[in-house]
């Protein structure tokens, strides 16, 4: 495990030494849809971001690290190595879960959890649009018995209009938690349409998505509840493009329609939203 955090942080480190001319982004986000431990819902909303930093080294290669905490499940710490065509375009690279446990700090500190990602997209001149791409823990073994598993995923289908990019999108985030073997599972899964119009002369797009949102908790132990609800979300915003150089967009969507998708659990009243800010600067 040791040798496995030492290479891929030399790995990072030769990689950021070797940019010379880097693309900058950061976002803040907030949610409420994540859960607390005990797997009871946030009075207060949980807090994330992510800073992404991506070179291309080649005439058809880039590389990319990012650093992110995601509001909803955890942090990871990721890179990848894209080759580039003029229709695909395909990655792979490592990943560190890392401050995921909940036992202790000492725990978190010591716990590191090694992943791999990989993706695949297309985008043809006719304008249709396709790709997956996912971020998988892999246990390993003689791991401990306080661990946090991390892994997200998504898929994507759509077609690239005159003035207007739709995709029907899958995404599924998820959370395993281990204390002292026993185990606790906590998932995001969304389905639904995700638009963006735009008018080629304007530097300003309007994304406006629609989707189906399914949150599942199963416990530990047998004092905590489980929880199975769906949501249906709204979701907008805006992104402008100042110059060549500098992007900036806000992303914000709320749940119009809450409700439970278990028979035996008791009905659901609660708001939920999330938002997040981002800003892309090429330096």
């Amino acid at each position: 495990m040791k040798k496995y955090i030492i290479c891929v942080f030399f790995i990072f480190l030769s990689l950021f030494v070797s940019l010379y001319a880097i693309v900058l982004e950061s976002e803040l986000n907030v949610s409420n849809f994540g859960l607390k431990n005990n797997g009871s819902y946030r009075s207060i909303p949980d807090f994330g971001g992510v800073l992404r930093l991506e070179e291309q080294i080649l005439p058809h290669f880039n590389v990319k690290i990012v650093f992110e905490r995601d509001s909803e499940i955890g942090n990871v710490i990721w890179s990848s190595f894209t080759y580039q065509s003029s229709l695909i375009d395909v990655s792979i690279g490592p990943s560190i879960c890392i401050l995921n446990t909940l036992s202790s700090f000492a725990d978190a500190l010591s716990s590191f959890q090694p992943g791999i990602n990989l993706g695949i997209n297309i985008v043809t001149d006719t304008g249709f649009v396709a790709g997956f791409a996912g971020n998988f823990a892999i246990s390993v073994v003689n791991a401990s018995d306080v661990a946090a598993f991390v892994q997200t995923g998504y898929a994507n289908i759509g077609y690239r209009f005159p003035n207007l990019l739709a995709e029907l999108r899958y995404t599924h985030k998820g959370r395993v938690n281990v204390i002292n073997g026993a185990k606790s599972f906590f998932s995001i899964t969304d389905y639904g349409l995700y638009t963006e119009t735009f008018y080629k002369p304007s530097k300003l797009k309007i994304p406006i998505n629609v989707f189906f949102r399914n949150v599942k908790y199963t416990p530990r132990t047998i004092t905590d509840k489980k929880k199975n609800y769906g949501s249906i979300i709204f979701e907008t915003g805006f992104n402008i493009r100042s110059n060549s150089d500098v992007e900036f967009g806000i992303l914000t969507g709320f749940s119009v329609y809450s409700f439970t998708l278990d028979k035996d659990l008791s009905s659901l009243q609660k708001f939920f939203f999330r938002s997040n800010v981002h800003i892309k600067i090429a330096l």
